[in-house]
């Protein structure tokens, strides 16, 4: 027990914000079973606290490898023993559980879990959990297309971070304001203004998901103003980031996202053939895992889709379509960057 907990602890850490994620998620993966083994025995003799630990410690892996039922069912089997964890550790613990829902677009479990944790922090004065809590539930409304209590929350968890002098939370809610800016008004200028400043606090930070997050972002301002090269520029670096990182390290929703902008943007700049084999990847991707392509970005994707089919003849795009459904994912990656690479070379 002790040894796997050590474990857990040491690569949930990895996982959340460390250099070698990918060793991290193999370590858990490998151990995943006897890790299961050891918190039903922890839950079973009622050790409450070590179960605390294995729960919160095991997140990040929750949400990598989209176990989001498993970790929300261990979480509750943890809050129902005798011993009642403190405020602050309800409070990280009710937060995770609705981070497990936010994956899955169920927003209407996700958002009093977020509230409760957010009261909690706050009634402890604990300000880093408070400032993650608030971002979280600007994220449901942000989902959901509501902009002005998205922007409230966003611009609430903003002045948190300032306060504590946090360039990654800072980075993150900038981020997402410039998603706002972009989705609401098309705002692209002020979106532009706001992903950049984002990005000069969080590259310093090397923190794969979090670039992930702006670079997509940015993708989107330079498609919308009809910068194709410029968006193929930042798709390339996510996908490299993937290569680089390791797969495994990211969410296997995120990855099929990127894939539908890759897809987007090579049909814009006429590889056609190749944008089709990089949808279906991704449409393969989302049907694994259970999931769409989040609502906010649903009709750009099926607007642009529509016009890369009218390119070609509707039978070869449904054969290129069919071949990247079959494709194994690191296949896909290293053909999405090599089209990417041809394209940027065609722009010199």
């Amino acid at each position: 027990m002790e040894y796997h907990l050590q474990l857990v602890e040491t690569a949930g850490a990895e996982l959340a914000h460390g250099p070698h994620m990918l060793q991290a998620t193999q370590r858990l993966k490998q151990e995943l079973e006897n890790i299961r083994v050891a918190l039903a025995f922890v839950i079973g003799q009622q050790a409450a606290e070590v179960a605390f630990r294995f729960c919160c410690a095991l997140a990040p892996f929750w949400e990598r490898q989209s176990f989001f039922d498993e970790g929300r069912r261990w979480i509750s089997a943890a809050l129902g023993l005798k011993e009642a964890p403190s405020p602050r550790l309800r409070a990280q613990l009710v937060l995770i559980q609705g981070q497990l829902y936010w994956w899955e677009e169920n927003y209407t479990q996700a958002k009093p879990l977020f509230e409760e944790s957010r009261a909690l922090y706050q009634a402890e004065g604990e300000m880093h959990g408070l400032a993650r809590a608030t971002y979280m539930l600007a994220e449901t409304y942000y989902y959901q297309k509501l902009w002005a209590q998205a922007t409230h929350y966003f611009e609430n968890c903003l002045q948190l971070y300032q306060d504590l002098g946090d360039p990654l939370g800072m980075g993150n809610a900038l981020a997402k304001l410039g998603g706002v800016a972009l989705f609401q008004d098309h705002h692209l200028e002020i979106a532009a203004q706001r992903l950049h400043k984002s990005l000069a606090l969080l590259r310093p930070c090397q923190r794969p998901l979090e670039l992930f997050a702006v670079l997509g972002l940015l993708f989107a301002v330079e498609y919308f103003s009809g910068n194709l090269p410029a968006a193929l520029t930042h798709v390339q670096e996510i996908l490299m980031l993937f290569q680089t990182v390791g797969l495994e390290a990211f969410p296997g929703h995120n990855i099929a996202t990127i894939l539908c902008a890759c897809c987007v943007c090579l049909g814009g700049v006429g590889a056609v053939t190749v944008a089709a084999q990089v949808g279906g990847a991704a449409e393969a991707m989302f049907e694994h895992l259970g999931s769409r392509l989040a609502s906010v970005y649903m009709p750009h994707y099926e607007d642009a889709l529509k016009q890369n089919r009218a390119q070609v003849d509707e039978a070869i795009w449904m054969q290129h379509w069919a071949i990247g459904k079959t494709l194994p994912l690191q296949s896909v990656i290293s053909l999405a960057i090599e089209a990417c690479q041809s394209q940027e070379k065609k722009n010199f």
